[in-house]
């Protein structure tokens, strides 16, 4: 955090710190116990579907494209490998914040994929 970003306790004047590294949920004093919270949550994150990510191909079987199937899947080498080898397969199933680091994931390697239902979230790096 900058100097601009750092928020203080109204209680005792202590630098605040957040309940979440990854999202603003709220923040709280170390020092005091004081802090708030938000009732905004990303739609993301209170998504209650179940999404299936499919592999339509899986390209060649390079080591890069093998270790982030390895990743997806939590399976071997040679596990992954067969995996792509026999695309299309289901290769996740999971919720909305999971499926966009799967994508993000297969997005890196440029594997073709599908995602069932419709995922109606923006991933930020599509390259």
């Amino acid at each position: 955090m900058n100097e601009l970003e750092k928020v203080f306790c109204e209680k005792c004047g202590s630098e605040m710190i957040p309940l979440d590294a990854e999202r603003s949920i709220g923040m709280t004093c170390p020092k005091c116990g004081w802090g708030w919270v938000t009732s905004y949550f990303e739609p993301i994150d209170c998504d209650t579907n179940d999404y299936q990510v499919t592999l339509l191909s899986g390209g060649d079987c390079s080591t890069k494209n093998i270790r982030v199937i390895s990743k997806i899947v939590n399976v071997n080498f040679i596990r992954a490998r067969q995996i792509i080898s026999s695309a299309p397969q289901i290769i996740f199933t999971g919720k909305a914040r999971d499926v966009k680091e799967v994508i993000l994931l297969l997005n890196k390697q440029k594997l073709s994929y599908s995602v069932q239902p419709d995922f109606p979230y923006l991933v930020d790096d599509l390259t």
